[in-house]
C-alpha cells in the first residue's frame, strides 16, 4: 500500500466509505441519469451522474452534441456535404457586354455628324460551358468524400466515448481505493487511540504508540493522494463531456460499473470479427478509397475539352457603311488540353487510393490479430477475479479482523497487526491491478471490434446543417 498506483480499482470486499470524504448522493435528488440544469442552451451548466450513466446511444448523442472535441468533426461533415451541393450545380454562365467601333479621329465616310451615335456598335453575349465526362466523377467523389467525413466523425465519437469510459473507470478506481483506505484509516485511528491510552497507563511501550500513529499517518497520506486523483479524473470527465461529472458516491456503485464494463467483452471471436465490417475507421478508409478512385477518373477525363457555347446579339449604328443594324451570333469554343492533362491530379488520387487501401488492410489485420489475444486475456482475468474476490481477499480480511481483536484484548503484538494490515493492503493493491486490467482489456476489445455508441444513420440526422 506504500507505493502509488494510479488508475486502479478495488473489488468491493470488506470496504467502507465512512471516512472517505465523499458526499453521498440521494437518488431522490437525481431522478434521471442525466440531469441538465437550466434550459437546453449549451451555454447552461450541466451535470452527468456517473452512478447512473445513460444507455450507450444516449451517452453517444450527448457527446455528439456537447463534447468540445467533436465540434470540428461535425463541421467537417457539414463542409463535405456542401461539396456535394457544389458538385451537383451546373457551371455558371458568363454574360459579356461590349461597346465596339468607337470612332477616333476622322470618320469613314468623312463628315458624319454625331459620330458617337452613328458609328459604334453594341453587343451582348451569353456563354455557357458544358462539361464532358466529368460531372458524374466529380459528384461521386464528393458523395464518397462526405461519406468518409461522416465515418471519420463516427470514429472520433467512438474514440471520445471510449476515452470517457476510461476516465469513468479512473473515477471508480479512486472511489473504491478511497473507500478501502478510509476503512483502514478508521481502524488505524482506533488502534492509535488504544495504544495511546495503554502507553499512558504503562501497559504498552511508547514505541508501540508511535508505530501505530505512523501507520495511521501513512494511510491518511494515501487517502489524500487518492482524493487528488479523483479530482483529476473528474476534471478530465468534464473536459470530454462539456458537463460537470458527479462521482459514484459509493464503492458498490463503482464496482457495479466495472462489472458492467467487463460484461461487455463476453462476445465470441466470430461475433467480434463480424463487427469489424462496421468499424467506423475502416468504413471511412473504404469511402476514401472510392473517393480517390472517382477523383482519379475525373483527372483522367480532363483530356476531354469542355466546350463553351456562346450566343450573342449585336446592335450596329454604323449604317452609313452598309452594316447590318441587328444581328445574332453563335459560337463554340474548345480549350485545348495540350500542356495540362490532369497527370498530377491522377498521381495524387492514385497515391491517396493506395494509402487508404493499405491502411484498411493493415488495420483489419491488426484487429484480427488482437481480438483472439484479448479474448484469451479476458478469460484469464475473469478467472483470477473470481478467485481473488471469492477467497483471497475475504481470507486476508478475516485474518486482519481476528488479529485486531487479539491486539485489543492484549493477546497479540501490535507488530503482528501492522504486518497483517500491510499484507492486506498489498493484496488490495494487487486486486486493484487485476480489476483495472480487466477493465482496460474490455475497453481494448471494444476498440478493436469497433463498437460504437450511436448508429451511423442517427448521426446523419444530427450533422450541423
Amino acid at each position: 500500500m506504500s507505493r502509488a498506483r494510479p488508475r486502479r480499482c478495488l473489488p468491493g470486499v470488506g470496504t467502507r466509505l465512512a471516512a472517505a470524504g465523499l458526499s453521498m448522493f440521494s437518488l431522490a435528488a437525481f431522478p434521471v441519469a442525466l440531469l441538465f440544469l437550466g434550459s437546453a442552451d449549451l451555454g447552461q451548466p450541466a451535470s452527468l451522474r456517473l452512478a447512473a450513466l445513460p444507455p450507450d446511444s444516449d451517452l453517444g448523442r450527448l457527446l455528439w452534441e456537447r463534447a468540445p472535441d467533436l465540434a470540428a468533426a461535425r463541421a467537417r461533415v457539414a463542409t463535405a456535404r456542401a461539396q456535394i451541393v457544389r458538385a451537383e450545380a451546373l457551371p455558371n454562365p458568363t454574360l459579356d457586354l461590349s461597346w465596339n467601333t468607337i470612332p477616333v479621329g476622322e470618320t469613314n465616310p468623312p463628315g458624319l455628324s454625331n459620330s458617337l451615335a452613328n458609328v459604334p456598335s453594341y453587343a451582348v453575349g451569353l456563354t455557357q460551358p458544358f462539361e464532358i465526362r466529368k460531372r458524374g466523377f466529380r459528384q461521386r467523389a464528393a458523395r464518397q468524400g462526405a461519406e468518409a467525413a461522416l465515418w471519420d466523425a463516427a470514429d472520433r465519437l467512438r474514440e471520445t466515448w471510449l476515452d470517457l469510459l476510461a476516465v469513468v473507470g479512473r473515477v471508480a478506481s479512486s472511489e473504491q481505493r478511497m473507500a478501502a483506505l478510509s476503512g483502514l484509516v478508521e481502524d488505524a485511528a482506533k488502534l492509535t487511540e488504544l495504544q495511546h491510552r495503554r502507553a499512558e497507563k504503562g501497559d504498552a511501550a511508547a514505541l508501540e504508540f508511535e508505530r501505530a500513529r505512523l501507520e495511521e499517518e501513512r494511510l491518511r497520506s494515501s487517502l489524500a493522494e487518492e482524493r487528488h486523483k479523483l479530482g483529476v479524473a473528474l476534471t478530465d470527465c468534464a473536459r470530454l463531456t462539456g458537463a460537470t461529472c458527479e462521482p459514484f458516491g459509493s464503492a458498490e456503485r463503482a464496482q457495479a460499473f466495472f462489472d458492467s464494463a467487463v460484461s461487455r467483452s463476453a462476445d465470441s471471436l466470430e461475433h467480434l470479427r463480424a463487427k469489424l465490417d462496421d468499424r467506423p475507421d475502416l468504413k471511412s478508409l473504404a469511402a476514401t478509397e472510392e473517393a480517390a478512385q472517382s477523383a482519379g477518373e475525373l483527372a483522367q477525363a480532363r483530356v476531354w475539352p469542355d466546350p463553351a457555347l456562346r450566343v450573342g446579339f449585336s446592335y450596329d449604328t454604323f449604317l452609313a457603311s452598309g452594316n447590318q443594324s441587328k444581328s445574332v451570333s453563335v459560337g463554340l469554343t474548345f480549350p485545348l488540353p495540350v500542356f495540362e492533362r490532369g497527370r498530377a491530379d491522377r498521381a495524387e488520387a492514385s497515391a491517396s487510393r493506395w494509402a487508404a487501401r493499405r491502411s484498411h488492410d493493415l488495420a483489419t489485420a491488426q484487429a484480427n490479430l488482437e481480438l483472439p489475444i484479448l479474448l484469451r486475456q479476458m478469460d484469464e482475468l475473469r478467472a483470477r477475479r473470481v478467485r481473488t474476490r471469492g477467497s483471497t481477499l475475504p481470507m486476508a480480511q478475516g485474518i486482519v479482523d481476528r488479529i485486531a481483536k487479539a491486539v485489543t484484548a492484549g493477546g497479540a503484538a501490535l507488530q503482528d497487526l501492522l504486518q497483517a494490515r500491510r499484507t492486506l493492503g498489498e493484496l488490495l493493491a494487487d486486486a486493484a491491478d487485476l480489476e483495472f486490467a480487466s477493465f482496460e482489456t474490455s475497453l481494448a476489445l471494444l476498440r478493436a471490434a469497433g463498437t460504437s455508441p450511436v448508429a451511423i444513420d442517427d448521426l446523419r440526422q444530427r450533422v450541423v446543417p
